[in-house]
């Protein structure tokens, strides 16, 4: 995990899709910053280019569903980790 102690920022995980099927490239990246003894900011980033035959609102839920279910694998992480 690369650290910034200027800014202490501290990027947890950086992915690149290399291969899909309905996912034609995903590129994510989340950053973890200290805003305290007890406190951190966490930022998601998620690119995700798709090959979905549904309407616009079926497409949303699933990519909705898809940034949920990454969030909360982060959570439980870094709850592990504590």
């Amino acid at each position: 995990m690369p650290t910034d102690t200027a800014s202490r920022t501290i990027t947890v995980d950086a992915w690149h899709l290399l291969e899909g099927g309905l996912q034609t490239g995903q590129d994510g990246r989340y950053t973890l910053r200290r805003r305290g003894a007890a406190s951190t900011e966490v930022s998601f980033e998620l690119t995700v280019s798709h090959n979905l035959p549904l309407p616009g609102f079926v497409r949303r839920r699933v990519i909705g569903g898809l940034v949920s279910s990454t969030v909360t694998g982060l959570k439980a992480y870094l709850e592990d980790a504590a």
